[in-house]
């Protein structure tokens, strides 16, 4: 085997150790974000820009109970600022979206929870990511 073969695969195999460092499975930064509703008998809500998983559990109470965590697997803090997780409260309605930058990326996914009143409803509007998951009532 000529010299210029070992030297492409030994290249190779080096590109290949360097790269698999960089890439990670786990967030380099997270942050939790928290929040409570008091809401009416009835209301909707409305979930926009999901980019992570979503559970819904529901509950005898009169407010909604939101979790999330923000997740950057690059870019860290600088990567979490750019996602913000704004809720609008309206007439038997609450919108609750994910933010995210209107120019460029962000490298960022958004897992949330939620608790709901059992008699409200929960309608999902659009996910940004569609290998996030939906879990109903914890099942």
């Amino acid at each position: 085997m000529p010299k210029q073969y070992y030297k492409i695969f030994f290249t190779c195999i080096l590109l290949y150790i360097l790269v698999s460092g960089c890439v990670t499975e786990e967030p380099l930064e997270t942050e939790e974000v928290t929040d409570s509703f008091n809401v009416s008998p009835g209301t909707v809500i409305h979930i926009n820009q999901i980019g992570g998983d979503l559970t819904v559990n529901s509950h005898a109470g009169d407010t909604v109970e939101m979790t999330a965590q923000k997740k950057a697997y690059f870019g860290g803090r600088e990567e979490l600022d750019k996602v913000n997780i704004v809720a609008t409260e309206g007439n038997r309605e609450l919108l609750i979206e994910i933010e995210y930058p209107i120019y460029g990326t962000a490298s960022v996914s958004v897992d949330m929870q939620l608790i709901v009143p059992e008699d409200s409803t929960v309608k999902i509007l659009e996910t940004s990511d569609n290998d996030g998951y939906l879990n109903l009532n914890g099942e």
